[in-house]
C-alpha cells in the first residue's frame, strides 16, 4: 500500500496475473477436453479401402465421396473417380465414415463391393480387401 491507501502497482499486478494463470488453467483443462473428443471421433478424411480415400458426403446427401485416387488401383481401373458418391458397400447402404468402418470390420472376405454413384448414374464395382485396416499389412 502506498501512503494514500491505494494499492501499489505491483500488488495489482500480481493480482492480474494470477488471474490470468488461473484462466488459462481452465482455457487449457477444456482445450484438452476437446482434443481428446477430436481424437475419438472419426477422421474427417480416410484410406479403409486400397489406392484412395473417402470423407463424409456434405449434408444433405448420405454417403461417402472419394477425394483422392491412386491411378494404378483397381477401383480406378474399374471406373472409380475422384468425386464419385460411395452410397453402399457389399449391398448394404452407408451413410458416413463411422457406418462405412463398421460394415468393412464385420466382414473379412476377399474382395468388397462398392455401389458409386457419377453424374446420377450408378454403377458397382468389385475391389480387393486388403490394405490399411485389414490384418495383411499390404
Amino acid at each position: 500500500m502506498t501512503k494514500g491507501g491505494r494499492p501499489r502497482a505491483s500488488s495489482w499486478l500480481i493480482g492480474s496475473l494470477l488471474l490470468s494463470l488461473l484462466g488459462l488453467a481452465v482455457i487449457l483443462v477444456h482445450d484438452d477436453l476437446s482434443v481428446a473428443r477430436l481424437l475419438l471421433r472419426p477422421a474427417d478424411h480416410q484410406q479403409i479401402f486400397p489406392g484412395f480415400t473417402i470423407e463424409n458426403a456434405p449434408p444433405p446427401a448420405t454417403g461417402l465421396i472419394i477425394t483422392s485416387l491412386q491411378s494404378n488401383c483397381e477401383a480406378s481401373r474399374q471406373g472409380a473417380r475422384v468425386g464419385d458418391l460411395l452410397i453402399a458397400i457389399d449391398g448394404r447402404p452407408i451413410a458416413d465414415l463411422r457406418q462405412a468402418t463398421g460394415l468393412i470390420e464385420q466382414d473379412r472376405g476377399p474382395r468388397v463391393s462398392l455401389r458409386l454413384l457419377h453424374a446420377g448414374h450408378a454403377r458397382t464395382i468389385n475391389i480387393p480387401r486388403t490394405g490399411r485396416g485389414y490384418g495383411n499389412g499390404a
